[in-house]
């Protein structure tokens, strides 16, 4: 069932519950008024009737005489027809009628058996059963000159009294359906207009999309920030409290001013003029994050500015992992801190003009270099790889782990860039996870054999170390690690290169001793 109809008749039913309870209302307390009116009214007529100064006259005389008796008739039904009521009886000290509106019952004992304390001088209301049926009776003595002379009562039939109570309801019925007609109408037009700002959606997709929202934010790397026209905070996710911790902000903003909370923010910017901001960098408390900023519009207005922004450090690592740049940059780095520490000792042999020692260093370099980089040289022609395997020897060495080329390695030049890129992601990438592997071991050898035969190139890395633990395969799906948060991307990065040169991998896990790693690629291209 739709919002809409749900709210329809559920407004219905209530209405109607609310209609019945309000007429049980009505029709007890009008009863009970209409009573008290009827009653009112006849105790009024009833006082009119005894304080004529001429029927207390007539009813003094004794003998009464049929003037008098026709004078008390004519008057009863005077004052009765005139007001309405159903009855005026006027009756003497002994309790027999002088009056009727049927006056074949003049001279009778009145009915009721209700009268005996009009008799003794009281005024008082009864409802009893008389000639006309059951009525309200106001009973009222009638004195003369101090004596009391007989009684009037006026009465009112209970059917009468029904009759205006049901009349009284029919107009306060009529008034009431008018309110609850409107009523009804007006809750037909707020739905429509609850219908139409809730987009359509009903209240199951509302709840859905607020948890598709609510698990968005909770999954997305970026900070998420969203305000109000007012310039207060509304969403904060879980990341951008992270960032504004580590920029040394309160982190626990909901609901604040997001200038206060913020400094320096263009949010409130972008909600008055209402133009996005694209890859902005801004400065956080010592924080550097690239942000985007753009106007919460909502039917043609703005209600608001939302935020995305990552820590530019976080992104630059992230660049550098999946271009290799890192890689380089470590490579580089052991370069120039053998060629800074052997500047310093050629430095110091001159200094001291020790020129035999100095031959024989430069000597012992110009072998080592032979034995190692030479070698590797001769065995990879490709120069940037050759590089590439001198500087991870390098800074295996720097680590104490040995880190030797196999002597059946052969390389050829690669002529493809992109393919030559590749092959170093995977080459730097398995040394570096096989040096990790090693760390902990006593025996800390890794052997890396390249052979290319065109088109196809393999790679295999063996190492002293661990092995993998569980099924190997999982380590090339990305984020898979053991190393923490933040890794995770190496062997994924290496996967994908297989991949895409049509390759396979192959595994041969000794766990707990070792690991050799086999990698065939085809330099054909990419598929």
């Amino acid at each position: 069932m739709r919002l809409q109809t749900k709210l329809l008749a559920l407004t219905a039913a209530l209405l109607c519950l609310m209609l019945l309870v309000i007429l049980k209302f009505i029709q007890v307390y009008e009863g009970d008024f209409v009573h008290e009116d009827v009653s009112n009214r006849a105790q009024a007529i009833s006082r009119l009737v005894a304080s004529n100064s001429k029927l207390q006259d007539w009813m003094a005389r004794s003998p009464l005489t049929p003037e008098g008796l026709e004078g008390i008739q004519r008057y009863s039904e005077q004052v009765r027809l005139a007001t309405g009521v159903e009855f005026i009886v006027i009756f003497d000290n002994h309790g027999k009628r002088l009056s009727h509106p049927n006056p074949a019952k003049i001279g009778l004992h009145i009915q009721g058996a209700d009268e005996s304390g009009a008799l003794r001088g009281e005024e008082y209301i009864s409802v009893s059963i008389g000639t006309l049926g059951e009525s309200i009776r106001a009973f009222t003595p009638i004195f003369h000159d101090g004596r009391q002379v007989g009684a009037v009562v006026t009465g009112i039939t209970t059917a009468n009294a029904k009759t205006l109570t049901e009349a009284r309801m029919t107009k306060m019925l009529g008034g009431i359906s008018l309110v609850f007609l409107v009523g009804f109408l007006a809750i037909i037009i707020f739905s429509r207009k609850l219908k139409k700002t809730l987009l359509g959606m009903e209240p199951e997709e509302i709840a859905l999309q607020n948890t598709i929202s609510s698990t968005v934010l909770k999954s997305v790397r970026e900070g998420v920030l969203v305000i109000d026209a007012a310039g207060r905070l509304q969403v904060v996710n879980d990341q951008a409290r992270k960032i504004l911790a580590k920029a040394h902000l309160p982190s626990d903003v909901l609901g604040q001013p997001v200038d206060k909370a913020i400094p320096h923010t263009r949010l409130l910017e972008v909600v008055r003029t209402g133009r996005a901001e694209n890859d902005a960098e801004q400065n956080l408390g010592g924080v550097v994050i690239i942000t985007n900023r753009v106007p919460l519009v909502v039917s043609g207005k703005i209600m608001g500015a939302v935020a995305t922004f990552r820590d530019l450090s976080d992104m630059m690592e992230l660049a550098e992992e999946l271009t290799g740049a890192k890689k380089w940059i470590e490579a580089l780095r052991v370069r120039a801190h053998n060629y800074r520490n052997t500047l310093h000792v050629i430095n110091g042999l001159v200094k001291n003009q020790q020129y035999p020692e100095l031959e024989r260093y430069v000597e012992e370099l110009r072998i080592a270099d032979e034995v190692h980089n030479g070698r590797i040289a001769r065995l990879i022609k490709d120069q940037v790889l050759a590089a590439f395997l001198q500087s991870k020897v390098a800074r295996a060495a720097e680590l104490g782990i040995e880190l030797d080329v196999e002597p059946d390695s052969h390389a050829d030049e690669i002529p493809d860039a992109p393919f030559r890129q590749a092959l170093l992601s995977v080459v730097g990438n398995l040394l570096d996870n096989a040096m990790d592997a090693v760390n902990e071991s006593e025996e800390r050898c890794v052997r890396i054999r390249i052979t290319s035969g065109q088109p196809i190139w393999s790679v295999e890395v063996s190492d002293s170390g661990c092995g993998f633990k569980g099924d190997p395969m999982q380590y090339f799906r990305k984020g898979v690690t053991t190393k923490g948060e933040g890794h995770g991307y190496g062997l994924y990065l290496v996967a994908r290169a297989v991949h895409a040169y049509n390759g396979s991998i192959e595994i041969e896990s000794n766990y707990p001793a070792g690991t050799v790693l086999k990698i065939v690629m085809q330099a054909a291209g990419p598929e």
